[in-house]
């Protein structure tokens, strides 16, 4: 376990009560969407790192948080937040949006770039998210538009490739309604780790107890 954690650049996060995880398809451009174990809720963290598209058709870097399980045809409705990250004019945007309205963002110049390697964290907090680019230092806070916790069940993405691809380990640990949940998308694969300490891992087979 510590092993996977130190590539995927979680090694902090190395006694995880449990781990879920999913193959990213490294080969497509479309949008690949992954429900969550439990709702977002206070303190949970999505990592993404990757290297944005190198094909023109991949025109910008997108991370949605879906409202709900989105079904194909619903794709463009009930996001709590969308980031897109446009990878030839080097701007951002951070957006909600609803099946009657759009909240629009000014763009702000952004760090990820085509082809090139980004790391990104979001934070989920009482009443905005915090999302840092890079890992440095905050890049930008999104206030709430409309209530948002406990309601987003699934995540889009959109525009990234892994120069490398990890075998998902088996699941394993216990997983409870209330734990804290950290999303890590690295090496090719969407991993979903549990547990507000992290320590004292199982290595029993995962039960959802939610």
């Amino acid at each position: 376990m510590k092993v996977l954690l130190a590539f995927i650049g979680l090694l902090p996060l190395a006694s995880a009560l449990g781990i879920r995880c999913y193959p990213y398809n490294n080969k497509t451009d479309s949008k690949q969407v992954f429900p969550l174990e439990n709702p977002l809720k206070v303190g949970d963290v999505i990592y993404i790192s990757a290297y944005a598209r190198v094909a023109e058709v991949a025109t910008h870097f997108v991370l949605d948080l879906y409202e709900g399980s989105p079904t194909a045809q619903e794709m463009n409705k009930n996001i709590s937040l969308r980031i897109m990250a446009n990878l030839d004019t080097s701007q951002v945007t951070f957006n909600t949006i609803t099946p009657d309205f759009k909240y629009l963002e000014e763009p702000k110049k952004s760090p990820i770039t085509r082809s090139a390697q980004f790391k990104l964290k979001l934070l989920v907090r009482d009443n905005d998210y915090q999302i840092f680019i890079n890992l440095k230092k905050v890049f930008y806070t999104y206030n709430f538009r409309r209530p948002s916790l406990n309601i987003v069940k699934a995540i889009g993405l959109q525009g990234i490739k892994f120069s490398a691809t990890l075998v998902c380990p088996s699941p394993y640990g216990v997983k409870s309604a209330g734990e804290s949940q950290t999303i890590a998308v690295d090496n090719g694969n969407v991993y979903y780790l549990y547990g507000p300490t992290l320590q004292g891992a199982s290595r029993a087979p995962y039960t959802n107890t939610a």
